[in-house]
């Protein structure tokens, strides 16, 4: 009898053991760890937030150079100073634009002005139309590039291409 009531106290005690691990101490185990991921992500955010405030003044700056490079408010404006600019490209490159076409297309938060070109020349006006473009400062992006040959020796280049205009929204308070 002894050794029953030995043998039936181990097994409660073994038992309790187990329900105090299932229920109290492997749920208080997880929610720890859970609290230190959170703590992990907190951390990191609070280093990534002081970061940005430490590099307020140089994300300001950039914000207002690109503000400035971006399409004026008006629409017509912006469609004047991007075909205005795109015929003085290729004017000065000798390059021959057969069709410059326009397009508003609204996203979130901006609108764009896209603009397909379609012009014939040799490889020095493609390449210092191309230049130009590059050296831009308005906010003005490649969409598509396709440059082809009318001939077999390739002296007579077609360029296609699509330009988009970024037109940011005023900002508040500057109306």
């Amino acid at each position: 009898m002894n050794r029953e009531k030995l043998l039936m106290t181990v097994a409660g005690s073994v038992f309790g053991l187990l329900m105090l691990d299932k229920v109290l101490l492997g749920p208080l185990v997880d929610s720890w760890k859970d609290r230190a991921k959170k703590i992990s992500y907190l951390t990191q955010d609070v280093t990534k937030g002081r970061q940005l405030v430490a590099r307020d003044s140089a994300i300001r700056d950039r914000w207002q150079e690109m503000r400035e490079r971006a399409l004026p408010a008006s629409r017509s404006e912006s469609e004047s100073a991007l075909l205005t600019r795109l015929d003085d490209w290729s004017r000065a490159a000798k390059l021959k634009p057969s069709q410059m076409l326009p397009a508003w297309r609204a996203e979130d938060d901006h609108v764009k002005l896209n603009c397909r070109i379609e012009a014939t020349g040799d490889i020095e006006a493609v390449m210092r139309f191309v230049y130009d473009l590059d050296g831009e400062k308005l906010a003005v992006k490649v969409e598509s590039f396709d440059l082809s040959s009318q001939d077999k020796q390739g002296r007579n280049l077609v360029l296609d291409m699509t330009l988009s205009g970024l037109e940011l929204p005023r900002e508040e308070g500057k109306r």
